[in-house]
């Protein structure tokens, strides 16, 4: 596909938003009486397009996935600024640096599931990690990072040290006004993190994690009808990724056979709800 200049891309992504999710299709989720039912509420939404098979975990993780990746290619085609896909790609691949470079210390052959959403794929996080070849197709930063982590032991010390070269990296791609926000408050949550361990009560690690997914939401309304530029843009894939992530949340609770109450209170608000 053609690069396209913002205007237009700012015009698709407008439509786009009419397809989030309504506030009565989270309430037809959280009030379902079985997980089934609360799964199978959502082949009535734009996840459904992506549910072949009977409603299951499964067909649910796939949907969210699907929808997440034809979004991502769709901004991979057609933003003009390769900073862009970098930039929201970057959380996948210090996740999937974290999550290979476990694996490895592990004995594991192969690196195993990672997600397709980041830049570096698995077949060559497998050759850098494990055959020690195709540096070169790596960004700088996890050069460096992977060859410090190989050696490392400790699983908390390669999640922080993957944190600290994601927060390295967002800062050094951030060139528009959302993505400093979004940078700045992941280096703040890393922060936070680190006086939060060990980790408290379950109650809390909720609520925390609630006042950060709420706290992103604020930076996305801000900027979501900006004429010009990639942020109005960039709005939109942090609305649809909050918009997947809170959907596994509550089907995760919702399997876990925990309460209607829980999932209310648990509950984000839409990036499209007036606060």
């Amino acid at each position: 596909m053609p690069q396209a200049d913002t205007a237009y891309l700012i015009g698709v992504i407008r439509e786009w938003e009419k397809g989030l999710l309504e506030e009565d299709e989270f309430t037809r989720l959280i009030e379902a009486d079985t997980y089934h039912e609360s799964v199978s509420s959502l082949t009535d939404t734009p996840y459904g397009k992506w549910m072949e098979g009977a409603p299951s975990q499964a067909e649910a993780l796939k949907a969210f996935n699907r929808e997440l990746k034809e979004l991502h290619e769709w901004i991979m085609d057609s933003a003009a600024d390769e900073r862009v896909i970098e930039f929201i790609s970057a959380p996948y691949d210090a996740l999937n640096a974290g999550s290979a470079i476990l694996k490895y210390r592990e004995g594991a052959e192969e690196p195993g599931r990672l997600s397709e959403l980041g830049q570096v794929t698995a077949n060559e996080w497998q050759s850098v990690i494990w055959n020690d070849m195709g540096w070169e197709s790596l960004p700088r930063i996890w050069q460096d990072t992977i060859r410090v982590l190989k050696k490392e032991k400790s699983a908390t010390v390669i999640l922080e040290k993957t944190g600290q070269a994601l927060r390295k990296q967002m800062d050094k791609l951030a060139f528009t006004p959302l993505m400093k926000e979004i940078a700045d408050l992941r280096k703040s949550r890393l922060e936070s993190d680190k006086h939060l361990r060990p980790w408290p009560g379950k109650t809390k690690a909720s609520a925390y994690e609630m006042e950060g997914d709420e706290k992103i939401l604020a930076i996305l309304r801000k900027y979501r009808h900006e004429p010009i530029g990639f942020d109005a843009v960039m709005a939109y894939w942090y609305a649809k990724e909050m918009e997947v992530k809170q959907l596994r949340l509550l089907l995760s609770i919702k399997r876990a056979g925990l309460s209607k109450p829980v999932l209310r209170e648990l509950k984000r608000s839409r990036f499209l709800e007036t606060i």
